[in-house]
């Protein structure tokens, strides 16, 4: 008995010890996440999200998923039976940089925008993927080992505002006259219950910082309405 135990707990230290040194072998992608992972709070962890954008950008939008009543979000747990992060509870948050000349890489050059998206959700194993063009529509695929993601991650590109950009940037310079903070999640899932949305779900809910609107729609059955709020919670339509 002695010696089935001694080998046990021999296979858990050498598991251990294995899963160690691939993840500082493989490396970590992005940053922890800003807050509880089964109780996060998307507006309060705001201030570490910007920070990681960097300077410059301006918050546009914000995209929560399998939001729950209480304006909180469990992270860790999978709401339908696919188990890939993509179908997990996330936030993404939406930044624009507008044209300036500078060489600085996280800005733009010749007039162009730079935007930034960053995703939060729970932290999970990735494969790194190099994608080589070899010729027209063909393309070649190098695995090269594991990452680890701890939770954050940033993507940035360089763009070319379209109209519609341009015109709820406008808004924005407009709004920043009379600076005033949207409602909160749980106060946006009140109004929808009023407007008869059955409060023991889940919703995705979206905010649009420019031209102050919000979005709500129960995360699953996507046949079902959804909610358009002003920015003190009104109901819109």
């Amino acid at each position: 008995m002695k010696v089935i135990v001694k080998k046990y707990i021999l296979t858990i230290f050498f598991l251990c010890i294995t899963s160690l040194v691939v993840v500082i072998l493989s490396g970590c992608t992005g940053k922890p996440i800003p807050g509880d992972v089964q109780a996060f709070d998307p507006f309060k962890a705001l201030p570490q999200v910007t920070e990681y954008a960097g300077e410059g950008f301006i918050l546009m939008g914000m995209v929560a998923s399998f939001v729950k009543s209480d304006g909180f979000m469990d992270l860790k747990t999978n709401y339908n039976h696919r188990k890939t992060p993509e179908h997990c509870p996330q936030v993404q948050y939406f930044f624009y940089k507008p044209g300036s000349v500078t060489n600085n890489e996280n800005k733009n050059e010749n007039g162009h925008w730079v935007y930034c998206a960053i995703n939060v959700r729970k932290p999970h194993w990735i494969e790194w993927r190099t994608i080589t063009t070899t010729g027209p529509g063909a393309e070649s695929v190098s695995r090269g080992g594991m990452g680890y993601n701890q939770g954050m991650e940033k993507f940035t590109r360089k763009i070319t505002p379209d109209p519609d950009l341009i015109k709820q940037y406008a808004l924005f310079e407009n709004h920043t006259k009379t600076s005033v903070s949207p409602v909160s999640l749980s106060e946006i899932w009140a109004a929808a219950v009023k407007a008869g949305v059955p409060g023991n779900t889940v919703a995705n809910i979206s905010y649009n910082f420019w031209s102050r609107r919000i979005s709500f729609k129960k995360s699953y059955n996507a046949s079902i309405r959804g909610y358009k709020f002003d920015w003190n919670g009104k109901l819109i339509h």
